[in-house]
């Protein structure tokens, strides 16, 4: 037979304390590496966090609320944010 995600189990023990991982979360659920450096966080309030290098939808992606960015804002590689303009634009 083929596996089947059904046969994903995981197994919770105490780990030896040199591996031990630092600054976790208490008021939060994390899903991250050992280090910290790349995680998903969602807390209390609701609110998720993704902590990366960078990430990929290869889906659509709908926001229902609006959407805030800070920092540089793209499209195809074109600077679309607060810096971009427009020349010979005719007003009407």
């Amino acid at each position: 037979r083929k596996h089947d995600l059904s046969d994903g189990f995981a197994t919770f023990a105490p780990q030896s304390q040199h591996k031990r991982l630092k600054n976790v979360a208490t008021d939060a659920v994390e899903l991250r590496n050992d280090g910290g450096n790349a995680k998903i966080r969602i807390n209390d309030a609701g609110e998720l966090e993704f902590l990366g290098t960078k990430a990929t939808f290869n889906c659509p992606v709908e926001m229902k609320d609006g959407l805030g960015v800070l920092g540089a804002l793209k499209n195809n590689d074109v600077d679309v944010g607060s810096s971009h303009g427009h020349t010979k634009v005719q007003p009407g």
